[in-house]
């Protein structure tokens, strides 16, 4: 909670004007929200089709959180030389077959 407060130090001299959590459990989401002065403005987590995140998202939604999910499509490896080395989503597969390349480090749009 150190850190949260710092943050919250940040607010109150004007140097940013919200402050948010990444890649943490609802737990410490939970902590957070319990004891702190300035309530965080967005979670970042990952979520995807293999990892929903639901509990999170109902959280987020019943507190007026917004959540943003990274790895929407599901994560990939970052070793280039990993046979995993592909997207696991086959709805991102099937989007990259049609463009003739990898999406791996590009976004996608639907």
């Amino acid at each position: 909670m150190d850190t949260w407060g710092a943050m919250e130090t940040l607010v109150d001299g004007g140097k940013c004007k919200a402050i948010g959590l990444s890649d943490v459990s609802l737990e410490q989401v939970q902590e957070v929200f319990q004891s702190a002065r300035i309530k965080p403005a967005v979670l970042q987590v990952e979520s995807h089709p293999y990892l929903p995140q639901t509990e999170m998202l109902e959280f987020s939604n019943s507190n007026g959180l917004v959540m943003l999910a990274f790895a929407p499509l599901a994560r990939i490896s970052t070793n280039r030389n990993s046979p995993n080395n592909r997207p696991s989503s086959p709805l991102s597969t099937r989007r990259s077959a049609g463009v003739g390349r990898s999406t791996r480090g590009r976004a996608c749009f639907f």
